[in-house]
C-alpha cells in the first residue's frame, strides 16, 4: 500500500512485521513492533493521514487487530511506528 500514492512510502507485511518501505529502492524506512502472526490471505490494511507526514495504521492480525500510528520527520533513522 502507498501512502498518499507515493511509491517512496509503501507499508508492506511480512510474517510478523509491517514495514514502511521505499518502493523504488528497497530501503527500510520504518517497522513497527513484533505484532505476532499476519495471515498470508484476508488480513486488512488501512493507513488514515493524520496531518502532515503522520498516519494512523490499522492491521489485522492474527492475534487481533492493531492500531499505530506512523510519523516522518526530516530525521529518518528516528522514524517508528507507535502503538495506541
Amino acid at each position: 500500500m502507498a501512502l498518499d500514492g507515493d511509491v517512496h512510502r509503501m507499508l508492506i507485511t511480512t510474517q510478523e512485521t509491517l514495514a514502511l518501505v521505499d518502493g523504488s529502492t528497497g530501503q527500510t524506512l520504518a517497522t513497527a513492533p513484533d505484532l505476532g502472526p499476519v495471515p498470508e490471505e484476508g488480513f486488512g490494511l488501512a493507513a488514515i493521514p493524520m496531518g502532515r507526514d503522520a498516519w494512523m495504521i490499522g492491521l489485522s492480525t492474527e492475534e487481533g487487530i492493531c492500531r499505530l500510528r506512523l510519523v516522518l520527520d526530516e530525521n529518518l533513522f528516528s522514524d517508528s511506528f507507535e502503538n495506541l
